[in-house]
């Protein structure tokens, strides 16, 4: 079979590989409804990569990739692979078996993406990989999801997150989330920013295992009103819950230390319980608050 040989069929031009796979290089613009079929000319479709340029104009709205998708090797596509398509409103990889990681900015600036169905043994969501998708609101993390990369759902309208998945900094960082319950199976640290200014945030549930809150992790949620901190939280980072303008009071339970700002200017702030005498509360906890330690 000659290498890089490619063939077509309903607007959507493959390319052969070495391993008898094929991968979708490239989608007719005029395509709004793309189902990529299982095999074509008897060969798997395994992957896609999709060319920024081959973006503009197009007309694309829907995507559902077939179950052979990520047999080979498991990652199913290289970066960005459909990022920028401006139109595109579902994706649908729920019978992806074989998929266990997005990979980063995979979807990225997807602008009217609203519906995702992830795949069902999916392990991580790299970083950026629904990034800037500011209509997305209907997306499920599998139990399978194991960590939540860098940015990874930054400014989405997701409303609801309960994850014991591993995340990092700046993942849902400016979105519309309105309540979550992260932590558990390991998970130790709520990164910087991972939260920052989500500015509809209500309620926080923070499960036992959870150690660190860094920097700034809950920074400028205006409406934060609710933190249900877990026994084995012990240090609460920098800015952590700075400008949090609406929450009126917190449970402390064994925090060790309270860093700089930690809750400056939390303005509504009249009632804080503290379980450990020896707490230590640096510099500037409370500044703007009603409260003097």
């Amino acid at each position: 079979m000659e290498y890089c040989r490619k063939t077509r069929q309903d607007g959507v031009t493959y390319r052969v590989n070495q391993n008898d796979t094929l991968t979708v290089v490239e989608i007719d613009k005029n395509i709004e409804d793309l189902v990529i079929p299982e095999y074509v000319g008897g060969y798997p479709v395994a992957n896609a990569i999709i060319k920024n340029t081959m973006k503009a104009g197009a007309r694309l709205k829907s995507i559902r990739l077939p179950r052979p998708f990520g047999y080979v090797g498991r990652r199913f596509y290289l970066p960005e692979t459909f990022s920028g398509f401006e139109e595109l409103e579902t994706v649908d990889m729920s019978e992806c078996e074989s998929i266990d990681m997005i990979p980063p900015r995979t979807f990225a600036c997807c602008q009217n993406l609203k519906t995702v169905k992830l795949p069902p043994n999916v392990k991580i969501i790299d970083m950026g990989a629904f990034e800037g998708c500011e209509k997305l609101t209907d997306i499920s993390l599998p139990e399978s999801v194991r960590a939540i990369n860098e940015e990874a759902f930054f400014e989405t309208n997701l409303k609801s997150l309960d994850s014991n998945a591993a995340i990092s900094k700046k993942a849902f960082c400016n979105s519309s989330l309105k309540s979550i319950i992260v932590g558990g199976d390991g998970y130790e640290i709520i990164e910087t920013s991972t939260f920052a200014y989500c500015r509809s945030l209500e309620r926080v549930v923070i499960r036992e295992g959870v150690r660190e809150l860094s920097d700034g992790a809950f920074e400028g949620c205006k409406n934060l009103k609710e933190i249900v901190l877990p026994d084995s939280l012990k240090i609460i980072g920098y800015g952590a819950f700075a400008f949090c303008s609406k929450l009126e009071s917190v449970d402390l339970k064994n925090v060790s230390v309270v860093d700089d700002s930690a809750f400056r200017s939390c303005s509504s702030l009249a009632y804080v319980r503290i379980s450990n005498p020896s707490c230590i509360f640096k510099k500037s906890a409370f500044k703007g608050t009603e409260l003097d330690f």
